[in-house]
């Protein structure tokens, strides 16, 4: 899983942390599946952290995903209702279809080298 974030530590982040399996990108990673919440204060399956700060409304889930693997979730959040359209969506499904693809490639270049295959948690700060 990848790990990405503007604005915090990699402290705060850590303190902010759900249990994937209670959160939408969590479902998203088991699933496979891009979900879009147009306002997550009316969406059931959103639960806000009680320590985060920052308040947003809409949220975009997309599988970053290859061949059936599910290498992590890219997760955009808006500061308004409803702020992605169809062709937001269609650009977020690319650019984590790229991502996926260099996955592949990483993974490729360490089999043909005898190294480790990179489906090992990945952590990246911003």
């Amino acid at each position: 899983m990848i790990y990405e974030g503007s604005g915090c530590s990699v402290d705060g982040k850590e303190n902010l942390r759900h249990d994937i399996e209670k959160t939408i990108a969590g479902w998203v990673y088991n699933n496979g599946k891009v979900y879009y919440s147009k306002d997550v204060s009316k969406d059931k399956k959103f639960k806000p952290h009680p320590k985060a700060k920052r308040k947003y409304y809409s949220l975009l889930c997309v599988p970053i995903q290859s061949n059936g693997k599910v290498y992590g979730v890219l997760s955009i959040d808006g500061s308004l209702k409803d702020c992605f359209n169809e062709d937001d969506i269609n650009y977020f499904e690319i650019f984590a279809n790229q991502i996926a693809i260099i996955f592949n490639i990483i993974n490729l270049g360490k089999l043909l080298t005898g190294g480790v295959n990179y489906d090992e948690e990945v952590q990246i700060t911003g």
